[in-house]
């Protein structure tokens, strides 16, 4: 990989996400404007002009790109819905015009969403299904965070840090059963946007996630399908940060944070365990690359906070090329391998 600036965007990004065919990037500006930045060709970014865009650096709001190559944006105006060639804008109607949406996550096909709604005052909170055609609302309870773990099942988290599993039918788009609650919670959430980070489901729908205990430190907890939890070591017992399924959910990766931080890497099978770190500095936010051989890792071991990349066959840690000084915070993966987005 070789590291480059975005040409001509000097800005802050309050949200962002790859194309289906990981082409392309969309994001959003601070101040808010909408670019979409080719990733081959050596393109400029295009400003699209779109229509009654809310400033979602103020605001709030969720983008996505959906299967049908259509931007989705979710938030005060309602949901969007953009051509990302022209800028066009098709304001999606909501039957239920008492809500607002918090967040949009497309499902495959374009036609259905797990949103987030919430009132004008921004009081309540509901995770459900909306059907796009008709701007139905199919409600699947309280909820600040919806996650569609398969065909039959979502994951609802609540304002609390509660969660339950909804069970649904796949051609109904309803909940079929009774809830089934975890015994456990995440911890009050605050800003859902930026929580998320506190679970993962894997490739087979095992659960990982932080456990909050007296005291304010936290546990990785992995349940699987059948809500058995599998015993993890006591001896990461501390704060447990970002849990991460390998992209085969053969392994998961999190950050044991104490005075230093490392990354921790566990393979299910077997419970064999490697360890990226360095004393008195940060290894952490770890992503997975897309064939699983090797993750990135964010580390200020030489005084920058910048990324490393972790080969897994070797146990190699190496620092990734940067194109400037400024610290890099976060990394993402494009679907294909051959990108890596740097938040700064």
């Amino acid at each position: 990989l070789t590291s480059t600036a975005l040409p001509g965007l000097t800005s802050g990004c309050a949200a962002a996400v790859y194309s289906p065919d990981g082409r392309s990037l969309a994001l959003v500006g601070i101040p808010t404007a909408l670019y979409i930045v080719p990733l081959e060709g050596g393109g400029l970014p295009r400003r699209l002009t779109v229509e009654g865009l809310d400033d979602v650096a103020v605001y709030g709001g969720r983008l996505d790109w959906g299967s049908d190559d259509r931007l989705y944006l979710a938030g005060r105006p309602g949901l969007m819905r953009i051509a990302p060639t022209t800028g066009q804008v098709e304001r999606v109607a909501i039957a239920d015009t008492s809500l607002r949406l918090a967040a949009v996550d497309m499902l495959p096909g374009a036609t259905r969403a797990v949103v987030v709604t919430t009132t004008a005052a921004a009081t309540d909170h509901a995770v459900g299904f909306l059907d796009l055609g008709s701007g139905v609302i199919t409600p699947l309870g309280e909820g600040v965070l919806g996650r569609l773990v398969d065909d039959g099942h979502v994951l609802v988290v609540r304002a609390d840090g509660s969660m339950v599993g909804v069970p649904i039918g796949p051609n109904t788009w309803r909940a079929t059963g009774p809830t089934a609650p975890l015994p456990d919670s995440l911890g009050a959430i605050t800003v859902p946007a930026l929580e998320q980070g506190r679970l993962h489901v894997g490739a087979d729908g095992t659960l990982l996630y932080w456990r909050t205990v007296q005291g304010g430190e936290t546990r990785p907890v992995l349940v699987d399908r059948q809500g058995i939890e599998r015993p993890l070591p006591e001896s990461w017992t501390g704060r447990n940060l970002i849990p991460r399924f390998s992209p085969d959910g053969a392994r998961f990766s999190l950050e044991v944070f104490g005075q230093d931080s490392r990354t921790v890497v566990r393979t299910l099978a077997t419970g064999a365990t490697r360890t990226a770190g360095s004393p008195g500095a940060l290894t952490g936010r770890a992503s997975w690359a897309p064939d699983g051989t090797e993750l990135t890792v964010i580390s200020d071991r030489d005084g920058l906070a910048r990324p490393y990349a972790w080969r897994l066959s070797g146990d190699v840690v190496a620092p990734m090329p940067l194109y400037d000084a400024r610290p890099v915070y976060a990394t993402e993966w494009s679907r294909d391998g051959r990108w890596l987005l740097l938040r700064t």
